[in-house]
Parts: C-alpha cells; structure tokens; sequence
C-alpha cells in the first residue's frame, strides 16, 4: 500500500503572524496621510470659523458707525484684561437674565478684549462652537445643534445667550485684534474702525502661542519660526483673518500690514521680534492679536 503525501490547506500561525505584520506596515504607511487629510479638513473648518467672524465685523461695523465690537474702555487703565466677570454661577440657571455688557452690574472690567470679541455671539447670530477649533476641540467645534445647549466636556451647560463673556479661555481657540489702543497709539493713527485699516492687517487667527516672541525675528530659520506659530495646528502655522473678512494659513506670525508679527506689538527688527506681547500697538499698522494661550483672567502688559 503506498502513502500519499497530503497537503495541509489550513492557516498556519506563521501565516497569521506574516498576514498580521503586512496589516501593521499598511496601516502605519497609511496613518500619517489620514491624518494629515484630518488636519487639511480641520484646517479648512478652522477658517471658516474666522471667516464667519470676519463677516460677524462687517455686520457689527455697519451696525455700530463703522466701530470695532468692544465692551467698555478705560485709556487711563494701560491693564487689558480677559474673561471677567463670566457669571458662572448662571451658566445653567433656567431663571437667569441676560446681562447687559455695557451695563454697570455683573459687566466685563473695562478693556477685556474677550469680552469685545464674545459681543459677535450676542449681536450677529454666532454660535459658541463657531470660536473653536476643529483640532483643539474635534467635533464639537463643528457640529450643528441649535436645538441642544452648548456645553464642553465636564463643563455646566453654556447658555451663551444670557452671558457677557466667554466663560474661560477653554471657550475661544482664537485670539483677536486689541480694540483698546494706548492714546499714544491712537495720535499716530491707529483707529478703533473696523473700516479704516487696509486689506491685509490681521484683525483675529488662531490663538496667540505666548512665549518667547520678542526673541524670534523675521528672519529666524523655519524650525525656529514654529516656535512662533500658534499651537492649535502643531506649530505649522496658523488661520489668519484680515480687514477684508478674506483667512489665509500663513505658516509665519508675520504675516498683517508690512510684514507686522500679528502675536507682538512693537516693531520687529533682525534681532527682535517685537516689544512685547500683551499690550497696545504702537501705530496705525501694527497689530497684536490677544488673547495668549493659556491666558489668565488678568494680565499686566507686557507680561505673561
């Protein structure tokens, strides 16, 4: 009797091994150009956030006699402030009113540049999630649910309509154009108009990364410019809008009216990037977007 040799047609484990480590390499290859399509994504909803800001402005303007939005201003106080008086205790109160920003009870302290930007949600039909960002927040920068409050992660319920500010800086991803400048500033011709500046000054983009920007020139090497990026698209760059209501992702801070680094105020040199960070700009083209990230609620100039 002669033995026929069988062959087995099963899987064995070096197969599942060999199949297992074909699936890894091809995921690994392939994850870096799905989240870089992600990040394209989040980066094109980034700027249609700004863009519907920067028409927010024009609304605003037109409505307020060409003004800027912004709450009340003290040009004897050089202190700029950010997310006073958020009324948080009333975020999830059923019963509680809305509160007139430029009132004189439960009101934003003079010069809160949070409180300008956040008069857009209350006058211009802005909602909360329009003032985040896609990749700091995910979805919930960009879903639609005008039916359901607004409301972060472990947060109390945002009722945005009865609120004076943002509640704290985990409610905006962008940073906005000083509307309290110095009167120094103000004699050398720059203007509370939204109307007045030209096409390419940076009115709001993504937020201020803080830092050491005065240190970092217009002329540093690209690995060190990131360091001047903001951080809400991993230092590649950042959203910008101009005057115009028009957003670009410019990968450099310097980027409004002649070349002006939009996260400092203050000339910038081949040795400096500007004076400082929190403050007034010092003439009619220059620009200084506030608030930093991480910002507290209180913030002398020029320090972080």
């Amino acid at each position: 009797m002669h033995l026929q040799s069988s062959r087995r047609t099963g899987t064995s484990l070096t197969d599942v091994i060999v199949l297992t480590l074909v699936v890894v390499l091809c995921s690994a290859a392939l994850l870096p150009a799905a989240i870089k399509e992600g990040e394209k994504q989040n980066r094109i909803q980034c700027a249609a956030h700004l863009k519907m800001i920067g028409n927010a402005i024009i609304l605003y303007a037109n409505e307020n006699k060409g003004l800027f939005p912004r709450t009340k201003a003290d040009r004897n106080d050089d202190k700029l402030r950010f997310f006073t008086v958020p009324n948080i205790a009333k975020l999830n109160d059923p019963n509680a009113k809305m509160v007139d920003p430029f009132g004189t009870d439960h009101t934003p302290e003079a010069n809160d540049i949070t409180a300008a930007l956040y008069l857009l949600l209350r006058t211009e039909g802005l909602e909360p999630q329009n003032f985040l960002c896609p990749t700091v927040h995910g979805e919930i920068a960009v879903r639609a649910a005008p039916d359901k409050p607004f409301q972060l992660p472990g947060d109390p319920v945002y009722d945005f309509t009865k609120q004076t500010n943002f509640p704290s800086a985990r409610y905006l991803d962008y940073s906005f154009v000083n509307v309290y400048p110095s009167a120094d500033a103000i004699s050398k011709g720059h203007s509370t108009f939204a109307t007045t500046f030209p096409n390419d000054f940076a009115v709001a983009a993504d937020i201020n990364p803080g830092g050491d920007l005065t240190k970092i020139s217009p002329n540093a090497p690209a690995d060190r410019m990131r360091d001047a990026n903001s951080p809400n698209h991993g230092r590649d760059g950042q959203n910008v809008l101009y005057s115009d209501a028009h957003v670009e992702f410019q990968t450099t801070p310097y980027c409004s009216t002649d070349k002006d680094n939009i996260y400092t105020y203050g000339p910038a040199d081949n040795a400096s990037g500007g004076l400082g960070i929190v403050g007034s700009p010092v003439d009619a083209k220059d620009t200084v977007l506030l608030p930093v990230a991480e910002q507290a609620a209180t913030t002398q100039p020029g320090k972080q």
